[in-house]
Parts: structure tokens; C-alpha cells; sequence
């Protein structure tokens, strides 16, 4: 019984290295490539598209593409620009400059501003005032002969 144990364990051994040694002669196997990944969309507000992320293998990383703008959407970021640039020509100016464009500011603001709130208060006014004549809540009025 003793020999059969032996001659079972040798024969179990040589089939481990056999196989360790066939296994070792193959070629791994072989492996497409992942696809690229996908790309990913940005949306704004309103539901529209604002941009995209592409991936660039060559960079190993993503890219952003915004969205063309619209010729509205282009003289709009003209408009902000001009803006920003004339707000910061301001952090240039003495402060007598400053208060002076300010007081002309107030002004342009202020006389804008009547235009409207001052039609607005003169029909107001009429209309308080054929409300209460209609209601005989003016009073009377006395003629000198």
C-alpha cells in the first residue's frame, strides 16, 4: 500500500509540473482594448445644451467644448465687458473724480426715474380727484358775482 501512496504522489507531482510547464508555453490571452469613454453633456437653466466634455486619448483626459454662441448671446458678453471695463476704470479715480461721476449717476438715475413715477402720480392724483367729485366729497363751490 505504501508503494501505491508513493507512486500516486509521483504521479500527482509530475502532472502538477507537467501542467506548470504547459501552462507557461501558452500565449496569454488576448485582450481588446476598452472603448473610449463616454462623452458627457451640460444643460443651462432652460433645458438647452451648453456644452460638451469629449474625451482626447491623446491627452488621456476630457475636454470641454462650450456651446456656439448666438450673435445675441455675443453682443450681450460685449455689453458685460464694456461694463466691466468702465466699472473698473473707476478703481482708477481720485476720490473727487469719483463722487463727481457718482453726483452725475444720481442725477441721470434720479431724472429717469420722475419721468415715469411723475406721470404715473399726475393721472393718480386726477383720478382721486374725479373719484371724490363723483361721490360729491369736494365740497361746493361758490361764484362772487
Amino acid at each position: 500500500m505504501a508503494a501505491f501512496s508513493s507512486i500516486a504522489l509521483g504521479v500527482v507531482a509530475a502532472a502538477s509540473v507537467g501542467s506548470a510547464i504547459y501552462s507557461m508555453s501558452q500565449e496569454p490571452p488576448s485582450i481588446p482594448p476598452p472603448p473610449p469613454p463616454a462623452s458627457y453633456y451640460s444643460y443651462d437653466e432652460y433645458g438647452e445644451p451648453a456644452g460638451e466634455q469629449v474625451w482626447d486619448s491623446s491627452k488621456n483626459a476630457y475636454i470641454y467644448k462650450p456651446k456656439p454662441l448666438t450673435e445675441e448671446q455675443k453682443q450681450e458678453l460685449a455689453t458685460r465687458q464694456d461694463l466691466r471695463n468702465k466699472n473698473l476704470g473707476y478703481l482708477n479715480q481720485t476720490p473727487e473724480e469719483w463722487v463727481k461721476s457718482a453726483e452725475e449717476y444720481a442725477a441721470t438715475f434720479a431724472d429717469v426715474m420722475h419721468t415715469d413715477v411723475d406721470k404715473r402720480y399726475a393721472q393718480r392724483k386726477s383720478d382721486i380727484n374725479e373719484e371724490m367729485q363723483a361721490r360729491g366729497l369736494t365740497g361746493i363751490s361758490l361764484q362772487v358775482i
